[in-house]
């Protein structure tokens, strides 16, 4: 999530665009390219600052509920109990 290497990476598309220089590239460096871009645009980078901010903290409410979710699981000793008629079918 760093800012400063997405516009460089951003600025290096638009221009290579521009010149050309990037269908001079071959498929892995221009393939490379794209994706870093895209995972920037996943992440949020393209977002206004608020909106960015406002993505970074839903992501850290989504991950403490994650952690909690997975502390409860695994914090629980219920059990269930069946007959063996009850599992008969069952591989």
């Amino acid at each position: 999530m760093r800012e400063d290497l997405f516009k460089v990476i951003q600025q290096y598309k638009t221009n290579a665009d521009k010149d050309g220089s990037f269908k001079k590239l071959d498929k892995e460096a221009q393939r490379y390219v794209e994706k870093t871009l895209q995972d920037y645009h996943d992440s949020g980078m393209n977002l206004a600052p608020e909106e960015r901010k406002k993505l970074i903290q839903l992501q850290k409410e989504i991950s403490e509920l994650e952690q909690k979710g997975e502390a409860n699981i695994n914090e629980d000793k219920s059990k269930i109990e069946f007959s063996v008629a009850e599992l008969k079918g069952i591989p």
